[in-house]
Protein backbone atom coordinates (compact mmCIF):
# COMPACT_ATOMS: atom_id res chain seq x y z
CA UNK A 1 0.00 0.00 0.00
CA UNK A 2 2.83 2.24 0.57
CA UNK A 3 4.64 1.59 -2.33
CA UNK A 4 1.73 2.12 -4.20
CA UNK A 5 0.80 6.07 -2.09
CA UNK A 6 4.69 6.56 -3.03
CA UNK A 7 4.09 6.00 -7.04
CA UNK A 8 1.27 7.90 -7.45
CA UNK A 9 2.53 10.87 -5.39
CA UNK A 10 5.95 10.53 -7.90
CA UNK A 11 3.98 10.75 -10.81
CA UNK A 12 1.58 13.17 -9.54
CA UNK A 13 4.82 15.14 -8.89
CA UNK A 14 6.69 14.73 -12.09
CA UNK A 15 3.49 15.81 -13.96
CA UNK A 16 3.11 18.67 -12.02
CA UNK A 17 7.36 19.37 -12.32
CA UNK A 18 6.75 18.72 -16.40
CA UNK A 19 3.73 21.13 -16.45
CA UNK A 20 5.06 24.04 -14.59
CA UNK A 21 8.39 23.56 -17.05
CA UNK A 22 6.73 24.37 -20.10
CA UNK A 23 5.08 27.49 -18.30
CA UNK A 24 6.54 31.24 -19.82
CA UNK A 25 5.95 33.64 -17.27
CA UNK A 26 8.74 36.50 -16.30
CA UNK A 27 7.37 36.29 -12.55
CA UNK A 28 7.22 33.04 -10.18
CA UNK A 29 3.79 31.45 -10.27
CA UNK A 30 2.06 30.69 -6.65
CA UNK A 31 -1.37 28.38 -6.46
CA UNK A 32 -2.79 27.48 -3.65
CA UNK A 33 -5.47 25.45 -2.56
CA UNK A 34 -6.52 25.05 1.27
CA UNK A 35 -2.94 23.62 3.06
CA UNK A 36 -1.32 22.79 -0.56
CA UNK A 37 1.19 25.52 -2.12
CA UNK A 38 2.57 25.14 -5.44
CA UNK A 39 5.34 27.95 -5.68
CA UNK A 40 6.89 27.80 -9.34
CA UNK A 41 10.44 30.32 -10.03
CA UNK A 42 11.06 30.28 -13.39
CA UNK A 43 14.54 32.17 -12.87
CA UNK A 44 16.16 29.25 -10.91
CA UNK A 45 13.98 26.99 -12.43
CA UNK A 46 12.86 25.48 -8.89
CA UNK A 47 9.48 24.49 -7.88
CA UNK A 48 8.22 24.14 -3.71
CA UNK A 49 5.09 22.30 -3.53
CA UNK A 50 3.48 22.45 0.25
CA UNK A 51 1.16 19.23 0.91
CA UNK A 52 -1.14 20.11 3.64
CA UNK A 53 0.94 19.98 7.13
CA UNK A 54 3.10 17.03 6.30
CA UNK A 55 5.28 17.23 3.53
CA UNK A 56 7.63 19.61 1.30
CA UNK A 57 8.41 18.92 -2.20
CA UNK A 58 11.36 20.46 -3.99
CA UNK A 59 11.65 20.13 -7.85
CA UNK A 60 14.60 21.30 -9.55
CA UNK A 61 14.88 20.99 -13.01
CA UNK A 62 18.49 21.57 -14.56
CA UNK A 63 18.05 21.41 -18.13
CA UNK A 64 18.43 17.77 -18.41
CA UNK A 65 17.03 15.85 -15.96
CA UNK A 66 14.36 16.97 -12.94
CA UNK A 67 14.90 16.22 -8.98
CA UNK A 68 12.46 15.85 -6.59
CA UNK A 69 13.59 15.88 -2.89
CA UNK A 70 10.13 15.04 -0.68
CA UNK A 71 10.45 15.75 2.93
CA UNK A 72 8.20 14.44 5.68
CA UNK A 73 8.06 17.03 8.20
CA UNK A 74 6.91 14.79 11.14
CA UNK A 75 7.57 11.45 10.49
CA UNK A 76 11.73 13.12 9.65
CA UNK A 77 12.44 11.28 6.29
CA UNK A 78 13.34 12.43 3.02
CA UNK A 79 13.55 10.74 -0.53
CA UNK A 80 15.16 11.86 -3.61
CA UNK A 81 13.67 10.83 -7.50
CA UNK A 82 15.33 11.43 -10.42
CA UNK A 83 13.05 12.27 -13.57
CA UNK A 84 15.16 12.28 -16.96
CA UNK A 85 13.48 14.15 -19.92
CA UNK A 86 12.89 10.29 -21.60
CA UNK A 87 10.56 9.44 -18.32
CA UNK A 88 12.93 7.59 -16.87
CA UNK A 89 12.41 7.55 -13.28
CA UNK A 90 14.98 6.24 -10.61
CA UNK A 91 14.43 6.45 -7.10
CA UNK A 92 17.05 6.78 -4.47
CA UNK A 93 17.11 5.37 -0.92
CA UNK A 94 15.31 6.85 1.80
CA UNK A 95 17.54 9.01 4.06
CA UNK A 96 16.58 9.12 7.64
CA UNK A 97 16.78 12.80 9.06
CA UNK A 98 16.43 13.87 13.27
CA UNK A 99 15.42 17.15 14.26
CA UNK A 100 14.70 18.16 17.73
CA UNK A 101 11.13 19.82 17.52
CA UNK A 102 9.80 21.49 20.99
CA UNK A 103 6.67 22.02 22.39
CA UNK A 104 6.11 25.39 23.49
CA UNK A 105 4.66 27.96 20.74
CA UNK A 106 0.71 27.77 21.03
CA UNK A 107 -1.91 29.04 23.37
CA UNK A 108 -1.90 28.17 26.95
CA UNK A 109 -5.41 28.65 28.80
CA UNK A 110 -5.73 28.25 32.52
CA UNK A 111 -6.56 29.13 35.93
CA UNK A 112 -4.94 31.48 38.44
CA UNK A 113 -4.52 32.34 42.26
CA UNK A 114 -2.15 32.94 44.60
CA UNK A 115 -1.01 32.21 48.32
CA UNK A 116 0.80 33.90 51.17
CA UNK A 117 4.88 33.40 51.67
CA UNK A 118 5.99 29.88 51.49
CA UNK A 119 2.46 28.19 50.54
CA UNK A 120 0.66 29.86 53.53
CA UNK A 121 -2.72 31.31 53.79
CA UNK A 122 -2.98 34.56 52.59
CA UNK A 123 -1.59 37.46 54.89
CA UNK A 124 -3.73 39.15 57.38
CA UNK A 125 -5.48 42.10 55.64
CA UNK A 126 -5.41 41.32 52.29
CA UNK A 127 -8.96 39.56 52.23
CA UNK A 128 -10.31 42.16 50.01
CA UNK A 129 -7.88 40.52 47.61
CA UNK A 130 -9.26 37.22 47.55
CA UNK A 131 -10.64 35.70 43.96
CA UNK A 132 -12.96 33.91 42.59
CA UNK A 133 -10.33 31.12 41.15
CA UNK A 134 -13.29 29.29 38.60
CA UNK A 135 -13.43 33.04 36.99
CA UNK A 136 -9.71 33.98 37.37
CA UNK A 137 -7.99 32.94 34.22
CA UNK A 138 -4.92 32.70 32.32
CA UNK A 139 -4.40 33.13 28.79
CA UNK A 140 -1.05 33.10 27.19
CA UNK A 141 0.13 33.39 22.95
CA UNK A 142 3.38 31.59 22.76
CA UNK A 143 4.53 33.08 19.08
CA UNK A 144 8.12 32.14 18.60
CA UNK A 145 10.24 29.22 19.82
CA UNK A 146 13.52 27.87 19.35
CA UNK A 147 14.72 24.19 20.29
CA UNK A 148 18.43 23.84 20.76
CA UNK A 149 19.30 20.12 20.85
CA UNK A 150 21.65 18.36 23.19
CA UNK A 151 21.03 14.47 22.49
CA UNK A 152 19.73 14.45 18.93
CA UNK A 153 16.21 14.39 18.68
CA UNK A 154 15.54 13.91 22.44
CA UNK A 155 16.33 16.55 24.82
CA UNK A 156 17.08 19.90 24.37
CA UNK A 157 16.76 23.17 25.73
CA UNK A 158 13.69 25.36 24.26
CA UNK A 159 13.21 28.97 24.38
CA UNK A 160 11.25 31.97 22.77
CA UNK A 161 8.65 34.74 23.08
CA UNK A 162 4.80 35.31 23.82
CA UNK A 163 3.06 36.96 25.79
CA UNK A 164 0.69 36.29 28.95
CA UNK A 165 -2.55 37.70 30.06
CA UNK A 166 -3.76 37.27 34.18
CA UNK A 167 -7.13 37.74 34.99
CA UNK A 168 -7.69 38.23 38.73
CA UNK A 169 -11.38 38.15 39.35
CA UNK A 170 -12.06 39.21 42.78
CA UNK A 171 -14.36 37.39 44.72
CA UNK A 172 -16.36 40.65 46.55
CA UNK A 173 -17.57 42.21 43.00
CA UNK A 174 -17.80 45.74 44.81
CA UNK A 175 -14.03 45.71 45.94
CA UNK A 176 -12.21 48.89 43.46
CA UNK A 177 -8.44 48.92 43.82
CA UNK A 178 -6.48 52.06 44.18
CA UNK A 179 -3.34 53.23 44.50
CA UNK A 180 -0.95 56.30 45.09
CA UNK A 181 2.78 57.16 45.47
CA UNK A 182 3.29 54.67 48.48
CA UNK A 183 0.35 51.65 49.01
CA UNK A 184 -2.43 49.78 47.33
CA UNK A 185 -5.66 50.81 48.94
CA UNK A 186 -9.04 49.65 48.05
CA UNK A 187 -12.90 50.96 48.14
CA UNK A 188 -16.32 49.35 48.54
CA UNK A 189 -19.23 51.08 47.05
CA UNK A 190 -22.27 49.00 47.36
CA UNK A 191 -24.80 51.64 45.98
CA UNK A 192 -22.35 51.06 42.47
CA UNK A 193 -24.39 47.52 42.24
CA UNK A 194 -21.41 45.97 40.57
CA UNK A 195 -21.05 42.65 39.37
CA UNK A 196 -17.63 42.31 38.14
CA UNK A 197 -14.36 43.53 39.27
CA UNK A 198 -11.00 42.25 38.27
CA UNK A 199 -7.26 43.43 37.88
CA UNK A 200 -5.94 42.07 34.45
CA UNK A 201 -2.14 42.54 34.24
CA UNK A 202 -0.25 41.24 30.80
CA UNK A 203 3.29 40.07 30.35
CA UNK A 204 5.90 39.86 27.97
CA UNK A 205 7.68 36.27 28.20
CA UNK A 206 10.81 34.54 27.84
CA UNK A 207 10.90 30.53 28.95
CA UNK A 208 14.00 28.86 28.96
CA UNK A 209 13.65 24.97 29.65
CA UNK A 210 14.78 21.78 29.47
CA UNK A 211 12.71 19.44 27.05
CA UNK A 212 12.77 15.43 27.17
CA UNK A 213 10.92 13.75 24.01
CA UNK A 214 9.63 10.40 23.66
CA UNK A 215 8.54 9.11 20.73
CA UNK A 216 5.08 7.27 21.05
CA UNK A 217 3.96 6.87 17.07
CA UNK A 218 5.29 8.35 13.81
CA UNK A 219 4.46 11.53 14.40
CA UNK A 220 3.42 12.30 17.99
CA UNK A 221 5.90 12.61 20.69
CA UNK A 222 5.23 12.19 25.12
CA UNK A 223 7.34 15.53 26.32
CA UNK A 224 8.32 16.77 29.59
CA UNK A 225 9.71 20.12 30.08
CA UNK A 226 10.82 21.80 33.19
CA UNK A 227 12.97 25.20 33.57
CA UNK A 228 11.68 28.51 34.27
CA UNK A 229 9.51 31.42 32.62
CA UNK A 230 11.12 35.26 32.83
CA UNK A 231 8.01 37.71 32.42
CA UNK A 232 8.20 41.68 31.71
CA UNK A 233 5.17 43.55 32.91
CA UNK A 234 3.52 45.89 29.75
CA UNK A 235 0.43 47.04 31.54
CA UNK A 236 -2.19 46.50 33.83
CA UNK A 237 -5.81 47.51 34.67
CA UNK A 238 -8.83 47.08 36.34
CA UNK A 239 -12.08 46.75 35.16
CA UNK A 240 -15.67 47.42 37.23
CA UNK A 241 -18.84 46.24 35.61
CA UNK A 242 -22.27 47.39 36.63
CA UNK A 243 -25.54 45.70 37.00
CA UNK A 244 -27.02 48.39 34.56
CA UNK A 245 -23.69 47.35 31.86
CA UNK A 246 -21.69 50.10 32.34
CA UNK A 247 -17.73 49.54 32.67
CA UNK A 248 -15.12 51.38 33.77
CA UNK A 249 -11.38 50.45 33.35
CA UNK A 250 -8.56 52.21 35.41
CA UNK A 251 -4.81 51.83 33.73
CA UNK A 252 -2.59 52.16 36.95
CA UNK A 253 0.75 50.16 38.18
CA UNK A 254 -1.33 49.07 41.34
CA UNK A 255 2.26 48.92 42.85
CA UNK A 256 2.70 45.33 40.43
CA UNK A 257 6.52 44.29 40.36
CA UNK A 258 7.80 45.00 36.94
CA UNK A 259 9.40 40.91 36.50
CA UNK A 260 8.54 37.81 37.38
CA UNK A 261 10.28 34.96 37.42
CA UNK A 262 8.08 31.34 37.83
CA UNK A 263 9.54 27.89 37.80
CA UNK A 264 7.66 25.87 35.33
CA UNK A 265 6.60 22.26 34.32
CA UNK A 266 4.55 21.05 31.12
CA UNK A 267 3.71 17.56 30.06
CA UNK A 268 1.83 16.52 26.63
CA UNK A 269 1.92 14.04 24.26
CA UNK A 270 1.71 16.00 20.38
CA UNK A 271 -0.15 19.06 20.53
CA UNK A 272 -1.61 18.68 23.53
CA UNK A 273 -0.68 19.28 27.07
CA UNK A 274 -0.75 20.58 30.30
CA UNK A 275 1.55 22.78 32.35
CA UNK A 276 1.92 24.36 36.03
CA UNK A 277 4.08 27.74 37.42
CA UNK A 278 4.58 29.39 40.54
CA UNK A 279 5.92 33.00 41.08
CA UNK A 280 9.08 33.22 42.90
CA UNK A 281 8.40 37.09 42.80
CA UNK A 282 5.58 38.55 45.08
CA UNK A 283 2.71 39.89 42.50
CA UNK A 284 2.82 43.10 44.58
CA UNK A 285 5.61 45.27 46.06
CA UNK A 286 5.53 44.04 49.38
CA UNK A 287 6.49 47.02 50.54
CA UNK A 288 3.17 48.74 49.46
CA UNK A 289 0.75 45.54 49.45
CA UNK A 290 0.22 42.64 50.92
CA UNK A 291 2.96 40.29 50.29
CA UNK A 292 1.17 37.29 47.31
CA UNK A 293 2.67 34.94 45.09
CA UNK A 294 0.88 33.89 42.16
CA UNK A 295 0.64 30.81 40.44
CA UNK A 296 -1.45 29.24 37.40
CA UNK A 297 -2.21 25.68 36.14
CA UNK A 298 -4.04 25.13 32.72
CA UNK A 299 -3.93 23.11 29.43
CA UNK A 300 -1.77 24.01 26.55
CA UNK A 301 -2.30 23.57 22.53
CA UNK A 302 0.58 23.60 20.54
CA UNK A 303 1.91 24.91 17.36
Amino acid sequence: MKKTISFISVLLISQIAFGLNNLTHSNDTTITAKTDTVKANQHKKTTKIRLGRLFNVDIVNDGSDIVVHRSHRKEHYSDYTNISNNGTEKVYGRERYRKFYPHWSGICLGVNNYTGKNFEAMPQGSEYLQLNTNKSMEFSLNLWQVGIPIVKHRLGIVTGVGFNWNNYRFRNTEVRLHSDSTILYHSINPTDQTVKSKLTVCYLKVPLLLELQIPVSSSNKLYISAGVEGELKINSHTKIKTSDKNKHKDWNDFHLNTFTLKPMVRLGCGEFGIYGSYNLIPLFDKNAAPELYNYSIGVTFNF
